[in-house]
């Protein structure tokens, strides 16, 4: 989820709890990320709110990720840039509709924007919760680009080259752990897609959480995408300090 609005006063922006078949997890809008203790922040940068400032900021599904900037050119014109430099002009006496940003004018708060200059960081996603849930659902992104759908609803969603079953597994596993994840794209430069800069993708992203609790995410002889967790022996385990060990397992050499 990035769909939602994010008050520059107080966090206002409304979370959403995203159900899975077996847990799910908590997402929040485009431009909250979370401090050292788990807190929902926002990311709105103004050093002249007092001559101008604006109260919310609307982040709709599939806004790039990286860092938006608002500069104004006289006193109610204003350029915003993207992520990937695409430049667009608004201002504040109309409202602002485009490419998954909303600005009201109703908003804005003082009528002089003269030399302001306001940024802001959208992230992609902003969630909490069970990290084989959140997991799943960037994998089913990453096939159906299914913005703004509940994970596991979309008809396809049984058609992609995904082993599901280990997903459940470690879900059911992991059920009660919970992780923090706002990821962005810090560099802007990396929309450019020149070699040694690429936006971070879901795939990366998911086994970036996976590497968090100690899984990987693998492809099986089929051809399937699965998930390993962080036990890969089932049997027993012995104590190796233990020396019924050493007659037990001795290796004999060849008779000479």
């Amino acid at each position: 989820m990035q769909g939602g609005y994010s008050d520059a006063f107080n966090f206002v922006n409304r979370s959403v709890f995203v159900p899975t078949q077996i847990d799910g997890f908590r997402a929040y809008g485009g431009n909250i990320t979370f401090n050292e203790e788990g807190q929902g922040i926002t990311t709105i940068e103004n050093e002249n709110a007092e001559q101008l400032d604006i109260k919310r900021i609307g982040i709709q599904n599939g806004a790039k990720p990286g860092q938006y900037r608002i500069e104004f050119q006289s006193d109610t014109n204003f350029t915003i840039t993207y992520p990937d430099n695409e430049e667009r002009q608004g201002s504040i006496l109309t409202d602002f509709n485009f490419g998954a940003i909303d600005i009201y004018r109703l908003d804005w708060i003082g009528n002089d924007g003269t030399d302001v200059v306001i940024t802001f960081q959208v992230f992609a996603p902003n969630v909490t919760g069970n990290p084989i849930s959140i997991i799943r659902n960037l994998i089913e992104k990453t096939f159906l680009l299914n913005y703004g759908e509940l994970p596991g609803t979309n008809p396809a969603y049984n058609t992609v080259p995904v082993l599901w079953s280990t997903f459940d597994e470690l879900e059911r596993e992991f059920k009660g752990l919970k992780v923090w994840v706002s990821e962005t794209v810090k560099d802007n430069n990396a929309w450019k897609l020149e070699t040694g800069k690429l936006p971070i993708t879901y795939i990366k992203l998911a086994q970036k959480i996976a590497d968090h609790c100690g899984c990987s995410i693998l492809i099986n002889e089929e051809g399937l995408i699965k998930i390993q967790g962080p036990r890969t022996y089932d049997g027993d385990v012995y104590d190796l300090n233990g020396t019924f060990l050493l007659p037990e397992y001795t290796i004999k050499g060849p008779k000479r």
